[in-house]
């Protein structure tokens, strides 16, 4: 099957918070523009409206979801298999009885569907493939387990980045100690996490506190970026070791001189100064040194 990646065609999720602050502030409206667990349009917006524009061009879909039980209360409660209901033909949405659970309704639909000799509409199912396993079972079944994510994460530590990254099967992100794989940093993620993002993507971590200053509002409600306590100095000085490693195993992409040149020729000599590794490690230093005691949030 054809791998084929999606995004929001206006930018990321860094681009979206932008737009929004700056439609709060056009409403006169005081409010955060970061998405949270009750406004996520991170997900809604980045994520599932982009892969449902490319599911429209099929008229069945079986979408596999790799969500699991065990990561928390309300993925407990998901259904086996349900319709993806954004984007179903109503002909399909109309077999549905409101009383019958979802793996009833998908069953319904998927009859109705393969009984449709003129596919009038689309059928799209949600299939949570793996929610009964494991974390174990899920490294298992890609050739690790997590005694072997446990051992490579020591090595990462020392600084071993070669050998604690070559051969594995997963994201370095996991080997790096993130516990799942998301943004670096996320507005529902754990403190640990946030700070393993900022370790090791200190650049984006720097961008975001930044915008936290900017605005006024707290990445999280009862969190500043600026106060995770990460050692920025020692972050960016193993940026260029870890690297070379991660480009030398093809776990990221290398940038290319005629990208650089084209981007050297568009940009003033101030932006380019905040390319240097010392200006934003300056910056980073006076980020953690603000004082945030009259902040709104």
């Amino acid at each position: 099957m054809p791998l084929v990646f999606v995004k929001r065609g206006q930018g990321g999720l860094i681009e979206k918070w932008g737009e929004r602050r700056a439609a709060l502030e056009r409403d006169g409206r005081a409010a955060p523009p970061w998405s949270s667990a009750a406004c996520r349009f991170c997900t809604s917006d980045t994520k599932v409206a982009p892969i449902n524009k490319q599911m429209r061009r099929h008229p069945g879909v079986v979408s596999a979801i790799g969500l699991r039980a065990e990561e928390s209360s309300s993925r407990a409660r998901k259904p086996l298999c349900q319709v993806r209901k954004g984007i179903t033909g109503k002909a399909y949405l109309d077999t549905m009885a409101a009383g019958d659970s979802p793996e009833v309704q998908a069953d319904r639909a998927v009859s109705a569907f393969l009984g449709d000799d003129s596919k009038t509409g689309r059928l799209a199912l949600d299939w949570h493939s793996i929610l009964d396993w494991s974390e174990g079972d899920v490294w298992q079944e890609m050739g690790s387990s997590l005694q072997e994510l446990s051992g490579r994460r020591q090595l990462f530590k020392q600084g071993c980045y070669h050998q604690a990254l070559c051969g594995f099967s997963g994201h370095w992100a996991y080997v790096a100690g993130a516990s799942r794989l998301s943004c670096s940093q996320c507005v529902l993620a754990g403190t640990h996490d946030l700070k393993t993002g900022a370790f090791n993507n200190p650049d984006t971590w720097l961008e975001l506190a930044l915008f936290e200053l900017d605005c006024g509002w707290s990445f999280k409600q009862d969190l500043w970026l600026e106060f995770l306590g990460v050692d920025l100095d020692l972050a960016f000085k193993r940026l260029d070791g870890l690297g070379q490693v991660l480009r030398a195993l093809g776990l990221v992409r290398g940038c290319c001189w005629k990208v650089v040149l084209a981007l050297l020729r568009r940009v003033s000599p101030d932006a380019i100064a905040l390319w240097q590794k010392d200006t934003l490690a300056l910056l980073a230093q006076r980020v953690q040194g603000m004082n945030r005691k009259g902040s709104r949030n």
